[in-house]
């Protein structure tokens, strides 16, 4: 509530010091790009992520979007996956989990977790994490643009940008004051207030640029039970009704099977600031989000019942840099830190998980009568499951970036750099109350910090030649890890202009994708002897693990997790014929192998016929995904400036094979999928903007997806029930945006979200048999606003 006073009382405070002639600078002083109107053609805007300096978009041989500020204001988009779901190719889930907020697909890929998020060029993903949280807690309304590039950027950005590259650029302006804000309310008690404030004072060389910016989100529930009687009766999960003697577990009422469904509510805020000064430049940000805990899972895993279990975290995102342009070279020196923290009330009420599964197995086991069983199990739930329990996840990154750009040549640009990224992370499972390193009772499982310390160095480089018809990059990468082997990460891509009109482009890039300490702190060893205590974690080298996955788990130097690798290839053309029509398309292949996955209740022995029962993630066996399809996006606007009709299509068609091993034959055992889990075959996006006066504007968006299956659908052959349990079915969705412009600075909309209440699925939440078979989405919600913005 405090923070909403304080954004309220900044909302009203910018609108007036705007107003202000006071703050102006002087007629003398502007020029003509502080006075010049901003706007931006589809293919001649200029971007950085392609090549980590500013070219122009068409000047690049691969598949790049670009959402421009006006696009944000318009359609009011306030988180990035809001923006990314009318990408071409890109499937969306809002919400996606409790761990993740809203989520995303990439060719086939989680995008949360193989796309490399950055804020102005630095990543953000904390190492903890399996992907990146997404809320409405990023600096989307306060973006200049949002660039997305699909493919393998590892060349350029080290591991983990193996699906693309999503770079949201902040503010920026050559005006001497601006100031946008926006407050809108909505149905299930949405609320959000955006405020930024900006400009820039001096002279000719000495000139300070400054962007000030908040936020806060929030709702008290997502729309998201569907289905009750089928998709949240836990007799659908838990095949031996465990659930029922949990005294987590609560139901609708005597004689219900249905658990109490209550609500999920979420919060986002943001602080930042941007600096600018000569050769200097800062950007911060502090972010948080929080999101129910049990969201996408199913309840007889975990409960509903209470809405004060819940993920939070706050990110603290701090990037200094420095640059010197000289005749022909260029010096750019990066210091990046990224703290990552959760909040210490984070919690589940855990009903009966796969992990609560495996300690009962072990249980039965080793019990030789009921009442031995019975004891076991009361005493592995009082130790890991009863009440609530918290979990605490930290880490503290570092980074220094060096970029060299030398021109020897007026169409030859030469890119050198390097970096070094340290980091340090905690993680605690299963708390009986918040972390206190102090108050750590017996009954509380954590990782030790030696397993989480690591440290990794990237050395890249870069040629890019463009001549009059032919344009050509060639990077690599070349990355060190003190846990992993090296790796080498090369990218190709030539582009040759036909017409001044019509280009067409081929690509070729690798990348590696390196496992975090997401994977070491949900690595749980059961000994079947010692129930009461959790081996959490692995060492890479651990002598008691070496030797005993060998038969179904991709090994390197008796290495439990490796670098998974992603190869793709791809061929494009660009055609303008004019500044009214614009058409991009690209044909693609995409194959990604070693893929780490969760495998659940494995049951091993050591040499020394010592029984474990193993529950986590491994680079499983032979397991890989091939997808190829065709993606892309046409755009017509009757005049670019000021279109009083516009349309934008896009759509993707894929086909593609997904193989897993079957685990359950340990001996060579290999299932393979005619699908890629969670790709639909189909995805469409049709918008239309209408401008019927010049003071109202609507905005009809509909997205069309094919059905897919959910990763709910296990390859083991227990969990393999019925392929019909997971099917996504095919889905429509409409979304109308109704924009009033009542003077030259404010605009009230109305917004509805999915008009026609469809009840549709989205995105796994963790890929578990924990989860949801198919993960119901949020239905209607509508929105109105106002916001004020002066340039």
């Amino acid at each position: 509530m405090r923070i909403t006073l304080v954004l309220i009382s900044l909302f009203s405070f910018f609108i007036g010091l705007a107003q202000s002639d006071a703050l102006l600078l002087k007629a003398e002083q502007l020029d003509t790009e502080d006075i010049r109107e901003e706007s931006a053609t589809i293919f001649n805007q200029k971007i950085i992520s392609a090549s980590r300096s500013l070219q122009e978009l068409s000047d690049f041989p691969f598949t790049i979007y670009v959402i421009t500020k006006q696009e944000i204001e318009e359609k009011g988009y306030n988180t990035l996956v809001d923006a990314l779901k009318w990408i071409p190719g890109i499937r969306v889930s809002q919400p996606g989990s409790g761990f993740e907020g809203e989520t995303f697909t990439m060719r086939g890929l989680h995008g949360n977790t193989y796309a490399k998020i950055l804020i102005n060029g630095m990543p953000i993903r904390p190492y903890p994490t399996r992907g990146m949280p997404i809320g409405a807690q990023l600096p989307i309304r306060e973006a200049e643009r949002i660039e997305v590039i699909f493919g393998p950027v590892a060349a350029l950005y080290g591991s983990d940008a193996a699906a693309g590259v999503i770079n949201i650029i902040t503010r920026q302006s050559e005006r001497p004051l601006y100031t946008q804000a926006n407050i809108s309310i909505g149905a299930n008690g949405y609320s959000s207030i955006h405020a930024l404030f900006g400009g820039k004072l001096g002279r000719g060389n000495k000139i300070f640029k400054y962007n000030i910016y908040g936020s806060t989100t929030s709702f008290d529930t997502r729309n998201i039970f569907q289905d009750t009687a089928y998709l949240y009766n836990p007799d659908n999960y838990d095949i031996d009704q465990h659930y029922l003697e949990s005294p987590n577990y609560r139901s609708n009422g005597v004689g219900s099977i249905l658990p109490s469904l209550n609500e999920t509510p979420h919060l986002s805020r943001l602080g930042g600031v941007d600096f600018s000064f000569q050769n200097f430049s800062l950007s911060a940000q502090r972010m948080y989000r929080r999101d129910h805990s049990a969201i996408g899972l199913n309840p007889a895993a975990i409960s509903y019942n209470n809405p004060n279990n819940f993920i939070a975290e706050t990110i603290d995102n701090v990037q200094l840099s420095w640059d010197k342009e000289w005749a022909k070279v260029g010096l750019r020196i990066n210091g990046h830190g990224l703290r990552y923290k959760s909040d210490k009330n984070s919690s589940f009420r855990y009903v009966h998980n796969i992990l609560n599964r495996g300690l009962n197995l072990g249980a039965e086991h080793t019990s030789s009568t009921p009442e031995e069983l019975e004891m076991k199990e009361q005493a592995i739930f009082d130790r890991y499951f009863s009440g609530s329990r918290f979990i605490y996840n930290e880490s503290r990154e570092y980074r220094l970036e060096f970029l060299n750009n030398y021109t020897p040549f007026r169409f030859v640009e030469l890119v050198i750099g390097g970096d070094f990224h340290h980091t340090n992370s905690t993680i605690e499972n299963f708390l009986q109350r918040p972390y206190d390193k102090q108050q750590l009772g017996k009954n509380d499982v954590t990782i030790d910090k030696w397993s989480k310390i690591d440290w990794r160095s990237n050395l890249f480089g870069q040629a890019y030649i463009s001549l009059p018809k032919l344009k050509g990059i060639l990077s690599f990468n070349y990355i060190f890890s003190k846990i992993y082997d090296s790796g080498f990460n090369p990218r190709l891509g030539l582009l040759y202009s036909i017409t001044d009109n019509l280009t067409i482009r081929g690509f070729y890039g690798e990348a590696l994708r390196y496992p975090t300490s997401y994977y070491f702190g949900n690595f749980y060893r059961i000994d079947e002897n010692m129930l009461n205590e959790i081996i959490v974690g692995f060492d890479q080298s651990d002598a008691s693990l070496q030797g005993v996955f060998d038969e179904f788990i991709l090994t390197n130097a008796n290495k439990i997790l490796i670098p998974e690798e992603t190869f793709s290839y791809e061929l494009g053309a660009r055609w303008s014929p004019n500044s009214k029509f614009n058409f991009d398309v690209s044909l693609f292949y995409s194959e990604t192998q070693n893929f780490i996955s969760f495998e659940p209740l494995l049951e091993v022995e050591t040499p020394t016929q010592q029984h474990f029962i193993v529950n986590g993630y491994f680079n499983l066996g032979a397991s890989e995904t091939k997808l190829y399809g065709v993606q892309g996006q046409l755009i017509y606007k009757t005049n670019p400036e000021n279109p009083r009709f516009e349309t934008t299509f896009g759509f993707s068609f894929t086909q593609g094979t997904e193989s897993l091993p079957d685990t359950s034959q340990v001996s060579n055992g290999e299932r393979s999928l005619n699908f890629v889990r969670e790709q639909p075959d189909f995805i469409g996006q049709l918008q239309f903007g209408f401008l019927f006066t010049e003071k109202n504007k609507i905005y009809v968006q509909n997205s069309f997806v094919s059905k897919s299956y959910s990763k709910s659908l296990q390859t083991r052959a227990e969990f393999d029930i019925s392929a019909d349990r997971f099917e996504v079915k095919p889905y429509y969705t409409m979304d109308l945006i109704w924009r009033y412009r009542v003077n030259p600075n404010f605009t009230g909309y109305v917004s509805i979200y999915n008009v026609f209440n469809a009840k549709y699925g989205g995105l796994s939440a963790t890929g578990t048999p924990d989860d949801l078979f198919y993960n119901p989405q949020s239905s209607r919600l509508w929105t109105f606003g106002l916001s004020y913005r002066l340039d």
